[in-house]
């Protein structure tokens, strides 16, 4: 599925993705509301269903004495912290 809601792309780029995505004439200006109908409930069975912690990173950017005690509040995080010394 080809999808984009690139809007600093150019008028026909745009148009051409959503053709070849089949998507609907309105499938841009519909996206907000669409986005705004999916519940928290529906986010959190998707993402337990679709994403694989084990094949996830996470980068943090940031001063590390400012994030540290943030992140090792975080139990799943403690010992990652404890690694990044």
């Amino acid at each position: 599925m080809i999808t984009t809601t690139n809007l600093s792309a150019g008028p026909g780029e745009a148009h051409l993705t959503h053709h070849v995505a089949n998507h609907p004439p309105d499938w841009l200006t519909t996206f907000p509301q669409r986005m705004y109908a999916v519940t928290p409930e529906q986010v959190t069975q998707a993402a337990k269903t679709q994403l694989d912690p084990s094949r996830m990173s996470i980068v943090v950017v940031g001063d590390l004495a400012t994030v540290k005690p943030q992140l090792e509040a975080v139990p799943a995080l403690r010992d990652a912290v404890q690694r990044a010394k």
